[in-house]
């Protein structure tokens, strides 16, 4: 039986923390192959292959997480300091300002009772 996305990448941030950089990617893949917009495996991607020097590899994964969660501020700060590896300064500094400002958001909704989470999600009810 396969492993589900979040299996797969519970066991990759095992191998992540253990130093086993290729295993965790391998995982982190297989749990994109299972869910192609699971925030954990892509932001798995991009940490764990930018772990391995694969920056511009990274840097495509973190991408691809700013598209599958537009309104999370950590999508945006991961994408920023791969551009920062890749010494792309304006472009690092235009992610972190869109992480700023999405993480700005959430702090007044927040404050104001908003009705969603820490990454802009609907809260569960209760």
């Amino acid at each position: 039986m396969a492993r589900s996305a979040a299996q797969a990448c519970a066991e990759a941030v095992q191998c992540f923390i253990k130093g086993k950089v290729e295993e965790a990617v391998a995982l982190y893949a297989e749990a994109h192959a299972a869910d192609p917009v699971h925030i954990g495996a892509l932001r798995g991607l991009a940490m764990a292959t930018a772990q391995a020097d694969r920056v511009d590899e990274a840097v495509a994964w973190a991408v691809k997480l700013t598209i599958a969660a537009p309104e999370d501020p950590m999508s945006w700060a991961t994408l920023s300091m791969l551009f920062q590896r890749q010494g792309k300064i304006k472009e690092a500094e235009d992610a972190q300002a869109k992480a700023r400002v999405l993480s700005w958001k959430l702090q007044l909704g927040a404050a104001a009772g908003g009705e969603t989470g820490a990454a802009g999600t609907p809260r569960s009810g209760g």
